[in-house]
């Protein structure tokens, strides 16, 4: 809010880039700045580290090469077939629809949860939708990827990881503040 105050010549704040969640926007508007930003930007970029972060959790990546580095054995005993799991995506954009898109090409069965997705939508996309609380309890990687906005800010906490599998996998590459970190 301080620093838009301070603009005097400034006509356009433009974010590269989706959401303008970190931009006040009241104060711009009263300044006369126009707001925008750059949906799709960077589409493809999120959704490939949001499958990479699905990948690398599935194959415990991490773990893997922590035993190997120590001279530990190494074993894939334990890790499932991605075409027996489902992905559950919060928000339906951009992003979502890219993500999922990658997911079924891994045979990742898809949940959706958007206010916005029709049945025919999903069908199209070739996803289920769910409503939030099946979304939550059926899924084993759930990827929040919906807009920050005083509705979805702090939008699973407690109640909702509860809801979740005890092997489920959170892969946040939307906006951090869609979950309650505290509770997390």
């Amino acid at each position: 809010t301080e620093v838009i105050r301070e603009l005097k010549n400034c006509k356009i704040i433009s974010r590269i880039g989706t959401g303008v969640d970190k931009i006040d926007i009241n104060e711009a508007t009263h300044q006369g700045i126009i707001v925008n930003n750059l949906p799709g930007a960077f589409t493809d970029e999120v959704a490939d580290h949001t499958l990479a972060l699905l990948l690398a959790a599935a194959r415990k990546i991490r773990e893997l090469d922590r035993r190997m580095r120590a001279g530990k054995p190494v074993s894939i005993a334990g890790f499932h077939r991605l075409a027996a799991q489902t992905v559950g995506i919060i928000g339906f954009g951009l992003i979502g629809r890219a993500v999922a898109k990658r997911c079924r090409a891994f045979g990742l069965r898809v949940l959706a949860n958007d206010p916005c997705l029709t049945a025919e939508q999903a069908a199209a996309e070739g996803v289920t939708m769910a409503d939030l609380d099946t979304l939550l309890a059926e899924s084993d990687y759930v990827c929040p990827l919906c807009p920050l906005l005083p509705s979805t800010r702090g939008m699973l906490a407690m109640e909702q990881f509860r809801q979740m599998k005890p092997t489920a996998v959170l892969v946040n590459t939307g906006r951090g503040e869609l979950t309650h970190e505290d509770d997390l």
